[in-house]
């Protein structure tokens, strides 16, 4: 845990009431060295809710301060008590507790492991105590009661009167009721004291800008937030009066670590060139250790306008401009301090958005996160956070962090609104909200990018050594590649031709070990996970192959028939590599139009091959007839495909054509459009009619476009519909209610690969991005 949390530590006590001692003067009880000061009327009870608290209980500077107040077992405070504390990066932190009144929780008699002395100095006496392992020094004057750990910092205190005397926090302290439990923070020990705990937070290390903060406290065992005041230093005077929305947070991407937003409109620069800046909100935004600077500005012309000059475009990502940054904006010498503008040496205007990075690839991360929707303010945590701050700010942190205890995220703010001679606080800690919708969202985990654009459609590949899935794809330039799911390269393997069948996973030899088997215009390959030919592979043809390479597997035994085609011949291949015997039809009176089909009905088999000429033949295993019928049927336009009992397709007039297994056969007039696409499994029907995605019974409009065959995939026991809208560039996902899936549409130029591709509950969608750009998106 951080040192962030220390601070925080202080914040979180409950407000309380107690009535004041009139003859009780605060101030005259808090050293001069103080750097946090903690005033309550039940100092005890912030102990005993510390322990309780998530953010407060492995927070080792409370383990220290539990340390040096374990003489409180032995007194019991009444009325008001204030805690002072300094030197807090020390093992032992120096404390100060004075209190109204004291009594004794038990007879000091009673002790016996104790040793009590009193000292007198510079006109003083007090004791120093040693009760059984609690050591520590007590004034007391009538029922007053001040105990420290340092007999200098009490002499100092009382008997020298070196209290603090800061008109700052004099001012603070004069705005806090009495009544309630405050918190005060001396702001400037921040750069030395707390600079590790603001890093490991994942707050921008930034000038302090605040002398003095104090603060009200509400607390509960999850949350904590705090409203109150700050005393500006002399760097603070930067911050004039006004204050705008926090407009940056409009393009902060879901995943981030840490956002500093800063309101240019109102800040009082001295370099004359802060009046040429036509921004109105600057941030510094972290993700994982990349850095971002985002500026905005009142419209993309003007966005535009302030960058000519600045860059020649590299390169086109998601159709935005990526460019060198050669001739930077002059910026002010106090935004380059606060905002890190040094190593930015990629941008790209987007809508009104100016993005800075020191990496292609970050700035690539946030025009993708921005054009998928995928931002932070149409999240459940955006809602947490302006719940707790106000919408108009002059300095606002919003951070992001992992407890140590049990790994659950959590999300602090920290915010500054400037008046005249002070500002208003507003801070919280949270478990992060996360909604059911934020949380099962389909959300990009992988960008993997080839050096050549992608050919064909990428295949998830099951790894039989890790229990993931592997990825099988070929560029244009016919290399075929295994990837990881995380993009590492096991082995690419140049191949003559492209390949023209998908990629199918196999087990030949039926131990668990997969190899891919396809198809190109003159070879049928198989091979090992390690990318070497198996046995008997590959199978070359001397004249072409017309049909993409079918795979039967009957009854699920991994004993495979590979069904090639060329032209009207048809050839049935076991995993031997030699034709299989027993299966009679070997030619069809014109040219194959489709791949063979193998379709299970209940407990029967049907390989349905589809001749030009629009016959059908629907055989049995052994390659006989095994529905007949009488009437012709025309040419059809799809794969045929299972559903209800019954063989289904459209005819060449866009009529659903239905065969039963007697071979009744009948059509249905559905008016679809010219285009229409139809597939189907055993209980799902879906096929597409312009912009209407017809799921069963269900009807969904979906924007014009152009748009792939829809697809069913079929994972762990259910059905789910995608699409491809290729010239919008994004990818639907449908259930068998025809219901979009949480976080869909998503950027993808593709057909979808939808899988449970590694070891949590999760399902990943594989699809092409960017011509040679592979994305992963996980969802639930």
């Amino acid at each position: 845990m951080n040192r962030l949390l220390s601070v925080f530590a202080f914040l979180l006590l409950l407000a309380c009431s107690q009535p004041q001692n009139a003859h009780f003067n605060s101030l005259e009880f808090i050293p001069e060295n103080a750097e946090i000061v903690l005033q309550s009327p039940e100092l005890e009870k912030f102990l005993e809710f510390s322990a309780e608290n998530k953010f407060l209980k492995q927070e080792p500077l409370i383990t220290k301060l539990k340390g040096q107040l374990e003489f409180l077992k032995f007194y019991q405070l009444a009325g008001r008590s204030l805690l002072s504390l300094s030197g807090l990066d020390n093992d032992k932190p120096e404390i100060v507790l004075a209190s109204e009144s004291i009594d004794y929780r038990i007879s000091l008699d009673s002790i016996k492991n104790k040793q009590l002395e009193t000292i007198t100095q510079n006109g003083i006496s007090f004791q120093k105590a040693t009760l059984e392992n609690s050591s520590f020094y007590l004034y007391q004057e009538g029922k007053l009661a001040v105990f420290s750990n340092s007999a200098v910092s009490l002499i100092s205190l009382i008997s020298e009167k070196k209290h603090l005397a800061n008109p700052d926090f004099d001012q603070v302290f004069e705005t806090t009721d009495p009544k309630k439990t405050n918190v005060y923070i001396q702001n400037t020990t921040f750069p030395e004291s707390f600079k590790s705990f603001l890093h490991k937070a994942g707050f921008p290390e930034v000038t302090p800008y605040w002398s003095w903060i104090a603060a009200d406290i509400d607390l509960s065992p999850d949350k904590v937030s705090w409203n109150g005041l700050a005393t500006p230093t002399r760097k603070s005077s930067i911050f004039g009066r006004d204050r705008g929305e926090n407009i940056t947070t409009e393009i902060l991407p879901n995943q981030f670590n840490s956002y500093y937003n800063l309101d240019i409109a109102a800040l009082q620069l001295t370099d004359s060139t802060s009046s040429e800046l036509p921004v109105k909100n600057m941030a510094l935004l972290k993700i994982a250790k990349e850095e971002a600077v985002i500026m905005s500005f009142l419209d993309k012309e003007s966005a535009s306008l302030f960058m000519a000059g600045s860059g020649e475009p590299i390169n086109n990502y998601r159709n935005t401009d990526i460019f060198r940054l050669e001739n930077p904006p002059i910026f002010p010498a106090e935004l380059q301090e606060l905002l890190h503008f040094q190593d930015k040496e990629f941008y790209s205007v987007l809508d009104q958005f100016v993005i800075l990075t020191g990496e292609q690839a970050n700035l690539e991360t946030l025009i993708a996160a921005h054009k998928d929707e995928r931002s932070f303010s149409k999240t459940g945590s955006f809602e947490v956070v302006f719940n707790n701050v106000a919408s108009q700010s002059n300095q606002l942190f919003i951070s992001r962090f992992q407890l140590e205890e049990q790994q659950k995220p959590a999300i602090a703010a920290v915010q500054f609104i400037a008046e005249e001679n002070y500002a208003h606080f507003h801070a919280f800690m949270s478990s992060e909200e996360v909604s059911a919708s934020q949380n099962s969202g389909a959300q990009l985990t992988q960008t993997i990018s080839l050096e050549n654009p992608i050919s064909g459609q990428p295949v998830f590949f099951k790894n039989h050594t890790s229990d993931q899935m592997d990825i099988a794809v070929q560029d244009n330039q016919n290399n075929l590649y295994l990837l990881s799911n995380r993009g590492s390269v096991f082995w690419n393997k140049a191949l003559k031709t492209a390949i023209e069948s998908p990629i199918y996973g196999v087990d030949l030899f039926r131990n668990g070990f997969q190899q891919l088997a396809f198809s190109t215009g003159y070879k049928f390959y198989v091979l090992n996970r390690n990318g070497k030919n198996v046995e008997h592979f590959p199978i070359e043809f001397n004249d072409a192959i017309t049909q993409p390479l079918a795979v039967f597997d009957y009854d699920n035994n991994r004993k495979y028939r590979f069904v090639l085609v060329q032209n009207e011949n048809v050839y049935m291949v076991g995993s031997n590599g030699k034709a299989i015997k027993g299966f009679d039809f070997s030619k069809g009176s014109t040219n194959i139009a489709k791949p063979p089909r193998h379709i299970r009905l209940g407990t029967k088999d049907y390989i349905l091959i589809s001749e030009a000429s629009g016959k059908l033949h629907i055989l049995n295993r052994q390659g006989s007839v095994r529905v007949p019928w009488k009437e012709a049927l025309g040419a059809t336009n799809q794969e045929w495909y299972g559903y209800n009992g019954k063989f289904v397709n459209l005819t060449t007039n866009n009529e659903l054509l239905e065969i039963t297994q007697n071979g009744n056969i009948s059509k249905r007039d559905l008016a679809l459009a010219e285009n229409a696409r139809l597939v189907a499994n055993e209980n799902t029907l879906v096929y597409l009619t312009e912009n209407e995605l017809h799921i069963n019974d269900q009807v969904i409009q979906l924007d014009y476009g152009l748009y792939t065959n829809p697809q069913i995939a079929e994972v762990n026991g259910k059905s789910l519909v995608s699409i491809c809208d290729t010239q919008a560039e994004k990818i639907y996902v449908f259930n068998t209610n025809g219901e979009l899936l949480d976080g869909f549409p998503v950027f993808g130029t593709s057909q979808a690969a939808i899988a449970n591709a590694d070891t949590d509950p999760a399902l990943e969608l594989l699809c092409i991005g960017e011509e040679n750009e592979l994305l992963i998106y996980e969802f639930q």
